[in-house]
């Protein structure tokens, strides 16, 4: 009986990590032009990752190119977040400060909800920003456990997904001063001189192996196919 209360607890015990990738990901890129996406959500230890690789953007009226300099997330578990009032948290990564900042999305599509919705958590020097070969990646991976939890609504899921997943991630290039901070660490200015944006719905994801998950986020897997790409 030991022996099988033991095994029960450790397949309780066992974690599911959900993946995404996109290693062609197309959309609006004005702050940078989209190489590479990646995310992961581990399901016990509430872990969320995030991984998205630019080269400098080409396209449109830019006219010198331009890095993003950081940018505003938003997950779901399948469905386009936009218009959903306080279901999902909404992070800003800013790269010019290393701060990584949360708060309830207010559903609108702007980068606005800093200004009204509850504030959440704060981090800082939790982002990653390389530049390789002429590629930039921001990633981090962040204990969401507290943002999931933050809300006793029915409808509220932080920044959860399992089988499927929905995005609506925007880079920016900032405009002047870059965002600005409180001593608390709330946003009080996010000036933006150029954005651009990925958006999507209902994308399945895939149950991965932790060994292969770090390995995706240690760029060892997320690196090749953006060579992939490169020499395609």
């Amino acid at each position: 009986m030991a022996a099988c209360l033991a095994a029960g607890a450790a397949q309780t015990a066992e974690a599911t990590i959900y993946a995404y990738h996109d290693p062609n990901p197309t959309g609006e890129n004005q702050a940078g032009t989209f190489e590479d996406i990646w995310a992961s959500y581990n399901d016990q230890s509430q872990t969320f990752s995030w991984k998205a690789s630019f080269s400098e953007g080409q396209t449109g009226n830019i006219q010198n190119g331009h890095y993003p300099d950081g940018f505003w997330l938003v997950v779901s578990d399948g469905e386009n977040p936009k218009s959903n009032v306080d279901e999902y948290a909404i992070f800003y990564a800013d790269a010019l400060n290393n701060k990584i900042t949360s708060y309830v999305y207010d559903g609108v599509n702007s980068a606005n909800s800093y200004q009204s919705s509850p504030f959440i958590k704060a981090w800082s020097n939790a982002l990653t920003v390389t530049i390789v070969n002429d590629i930039k990646t921001f990633s981090f991976s962040l204990d969401v456990a507290s943002v999931n939890s933050f809300l006793n609504t029915p409808d509220w899921d932080g920044a959860q997904f399992d089988d499927m997943i929905g995005i609506w991630f925007h880079p920016y290039v900032a405009g002047a001063n870059g965002p600005q901070y409180d001593d608390d660490w709330h946003l009080t200015s996010l000036p933006i001189y150029k954005q651009g944006w990925y958006d999507r719905s209902n994308q399945y994801t895939t149950v991965v192996p932790e060994p292969a998950t770090m390995l995706l986020f240690s760029g060892g897997l997320i690196g090749a196919a953006v060579r992939r790409r490169k020499r395609a």
